[in-house]
């Protein structure tokens, strides 16, 4: 971080503040302290003004005013750490979903996504979030890979129709989910096979019912 001050406006004195962002120095304020010819109402009470006295020796004799650019999207920027500007207009849900809190912005991709609904069977007492964890744990090292999970539908065991039943292998202490598993690399895209292979492995892991099941593609 530098706080750096050019005279080039007269008769005032630029001060603004950088900050090393993404490799590149980054603009956060900009301030003009303007001396008395400008007739500007004195603020030499400004705790702001007060710091810049003490920390670069300003004469407060001489300048007295201040006027102040702030950089509102360069602060979101600096602390998101986004690395684009544009990011903050986007439209992109993916984007927009973390433009509601202060949390550091998780890149995200531009490779076309693929996703499949699986019909399958989990305990009756597992959880949403249990659901999720389990098909994280599933892929394994290609977790990374997943974008999004949803469930689409819940159904226990009783409300079943007898040939779901019969097909999923259902047992009474288990319900049958219908997920839709999003994947998205992040650098390339990610071939029909490729996904194909990905969902085809992790599906008997994921079924717990008596039977192989079925898969309901999209």
């Amino acid at each position: 971080m530098h706080l750096l001050f050019s005279s080039f406006l007269q008769p005032c004195t630029e001060w603004f503040l950088l900050i090393l962002h993404w490799g590149l120095w980054l603009q956060l304020l900009l301030h003009l302290l303007h001396n008395r010819m400008n007739r500007m109402e004195n603020i030499k009470g400004s705790l702001f003004v007060l710091m810049l006295q003490r920390n670069s020796g300003i004469d407060l004799d001489i300048y007295s005013g201040l006027a102040l650019g702030m950089g509102v999207e360069r602060l979101i920027m600096a602390r998101k750490n986004l690395p684009d500007i544009r990011l903050i207009r986007s439209t992109d849900p993916r984007v927009l979903s973390q433009m509601t809190n202060l949390e550091t912005f998780k890149q995200v991709s531009n490779q076309p996504a693929m996703n499949r609904d699986m019909s399958y069977c989990v305990d009756k007492n597992d959880t949403e979030e249990d659901i999720c964890e389990n098909i994280r744990k599933v892929f394994g090292e290609n977790a990374d890979l997943l974008e999004e999970v949803k469930i689409l539908s819940r159904t226990s065991c009783d409300n079943l129709e007898p040939i779901a039943k019969q097909r999923l292998g259902v047992r009474p202490s288990q319900d049958n989910v219908l997920v839709r598993i999003t994947l998205r690399h992040p650098d390339k895209t990610l071939t029909k096979q490729e996904s194909a292979k990905l969902y085809d492995e992790a599906y008997p892991k994921l079924h717990q019912g008596d039977t192989s099941g079925y898969i309901v593609k999209k």
